[in-house]
This record gives C-alpha cells, structure tokens and sequence, in this order.
C-alpha cells in the first residue's frame, strides 16, 4: 500500500491518504471479486490500471445518453465491457414512483393509456448507456488520438 513513506509530515493529511489508500485497496478486491475472472481476477493493481482503468476511449452523448467509444483495435475492450455487465447486473431495476403519487401501483401508472411510465436505463441493446459493445459499428468509433 505504500505506508512505508507517508506523503507529508501532517499528521491528518497522512491518516486521510491512509484511508483513501485503504479504501482503493477494497474497492480494487471487491472489483476483482464481482467483475473479473481469469488472469485479471489475480491481476496486480499495475496491471489492472492499464487494461481497464486508462482506457484510450472518449465519452460521447447521444440522445440523453453517454456512450464510451473505445477504438477498435484496442486489446482489452472485451474485458472492460464483460467487467461492466456484471457490475450492471447486480443492481436490480426498481420502480420509480411517479411524481405526485406516493405509491405506483394506486396510480395506475401505465395501466391506462395515455400515461407515461419512466424507465430506469436507456433501450439500448447492451443495457449500458455509456458502453457501445465492441464490434457495434453504429454506436464503437475508432478513436482518433491527438496530440
């Protein structure tokens, strides 16, 4: 972790850059544990850094949506996108009420017609409003770096 040689010589800058270096620690093993499989699984955090965490990709918006546009020929888009979907898919869709109403099912949210219902994600095909699916050519760009 990196506390042999602490950053500064104040006291409550070191315990909050322990604490922050602590909880990078924890989000890193729970990431691991929910999202990655194989080699990235027992990867070291060096190497977990450069596959998924500086993506060469831009963030582009469409349609009240953001998309992540990675380049083609990037190596590791596949696990990034594998990693994402499985994060996603631990979160359930809940309802959301509708406004002025305390409860969903007495207002008859949807069972009427002419009323609206909101949805929780954008329709895309993948159910991720900011990852386009490599190999989607409406959608996965390549990315034109410049300097």
């Amino acid at each position: 972790m990196g506390a042999q040689k602490l950053p500064t010589a104040d006291k409550d800058r070191n315990a909050a850059w322990l604490q922050l270096a602590a909880l990078a620690v924890t989000l890193t093993a729970w990431l691991r544990h929910l999202a990655l499989d194989g080699e990235l699984a027992i990867a070291e955090p060096k190497t977990l850094r450069f596959r998924l965490f500086a993506v060469p990709a831009r963030i582009a918006r469409h349609a009240r949506s953001r998309i992540l546009k990675i380049p083609d020929d990037w190596a590791w888009a596949k696990d990034l996108v594998t990693a994402r979907n499985r994060i996603w898919s631990l979160q359930p869709d809940t309802p959301r009420p509708t406004k002025g109403h305390a409860d969903p099912a007495a207002s008859g949210s949807g069972s009427h017609p002419g009323t609206r219902t909101r949805r929780t994600r954008p329709p895309h095909g993948s159910g991720l409003p900011w990852v386009s699916q490599p190999g989607d050519q409406t959608q996965h760009t390549p990315v034109n770096h410049r300097g």
